[in-house]
């Protein structure tokens, strides 16, 4: 599993134009971003866990609050380099 790095990006996230910050927009930690990654993780190792977290990310109105965001307070945005 990829974990995020510096920055709050994966070379997907890179690859896409997206990162993880907190809520407030800023920057997040990498304790912040280690405990995201691990809750993703044990979530995902549970047989309904992606389905799960699926639905409750559709319920979000922004689409971008999975479970383990919500835990740590962080959020995926576009990153600066790929904003119009």
């Amino acid at each position: 599993m990829p974990v995020t790095l510096r920055r709050g990006q994966t070379p997907g996230k890179m690859l896409v134009g997206i990162r993880v910050v907190r809520q407030d927009r800023t920057p997040a930690d990498w304790m912040t971003l280690f405990v995201r990654e691990g809750l993703k993780a044990m979530l995902y190792l549970m047989p309904m866990g992606i389905i799960f977290d699926f639905f409750i990310t559709m319920s979000d109105p922004d689409r971008q609050c999975s479970l383990p965001d919500r835990f740590t307070g962080t959020m995926v945005v576009r990153s600066q380099a790929h904003n119009p």
